[in-house]
């Protein structure tokens, strides 16, 4: 907590306060709250000018603001983030008081979440493989660059449509079964299976697919990567035809 007069001039404040910004009481109660002093930064990481200070307005203003984030940048460089609430307060020679916590770990696991997601996206998207998205139900929410490139389809083709449309005949009851099992395990590894692209041909590919599931277990969504080892199934068949013929004629010799 942080307390002014009515020129912004600090008054008092509380240990936690004192905690929180790094500074000794005799150094925070010597400053303004549009002090320039203070080193304040916006949550995209850009100056945060004092019109835009929670205190601020609400001083100038005479209205409560609420739920401002803000980064306070101390002597060393290191980034405190904070939630400001400040408040008139209708006290004869004060201004206004301020309450803020310390958000510093909550936007670390933010920013955490947001590069973790990026590098998924990237891999998603860039990924020499077939990539999808797919909900509880078995419908593509999602699917990458590459699948839709191979396969020949648009990605309006492919979205919002069951996943057994990829799917050949030739093993369709295989991939339901996997899928009704993969409700249970969450999870699909190294499953041989046959998709069809857009003008019919067939193609194999091995299936690994992972679930992502809330605080609960219960599942979100899924992440299927298909690895195509079609030329590699090609190459494999002609390799028995081969030796087969190669049998065949050392046993007539």
């Amino acid at each position: 907590i942080t307390i002014s007069d009515t020129q912004g001039n600090i008054l008092e404040t509380n240990v936690e306060a004192e905690k929180i910004l790094g500074l000794g009481k005799d150094e925070h109660e010597g400053r303004s709250i549009d002090g320039e002093e203070w080193k304040i930064i916006r949550p995209d990481g850009s100056d945060m000018p004092p019109e835009e200070w929670a205190s601020v307005i609400a001083l100038k203003e005479k209205r409560v603001v609420s739920g401002c984030e803000m980064g306070i940048v101390k002597s060393d460089n290191f980034i405190t983030w904070i939630n400001v609430t400040a408040a008139p307060l209708p006290i004869e020679g004060y201004g206004v008081v301020v309450t803020y916590n310390d958000i510093t770990e909550k936007k670390q696991i933010e920013k955490s979440l947001i590069d973790s997601e990026y590098r998924f996206r990237q891999f998603f998207e860039n990924s020499g493989m077939y990539c999808y998205k797919v909900s509880k139900d078995g419908i593509i929410i999602d699917v990458n660059k590459k699948a839709l490139a191979e396969l020949g389809y648009s990605r309006d083709e492919l979205v919002g449509r069951t996943l057994w449309k990829i799917y050949s005949e030739k093993t369709l009851d295989k991939a339901k079964r996997l899928f009704n099992d993969f409700k249970m395990s969450n999870r699909i590894l190294n499953e041989e299976l046959y998709i069809r692209t857009k003008n019919g041909d067939e193609r194999c590919v091995i299936l690994n697919a992972d679930a992502v599931v809330d605080h609960d277990g219960e599942i979100l969504h899924s992440t299927s990567i298909q690895t195509d080892i079609t030329d590699r199934k090609i190459i494999e068949r002609e390799l028995l035809k081969l030796k087969n013929r190669n049998t065949i004629i050392l046993e007539t010799m």
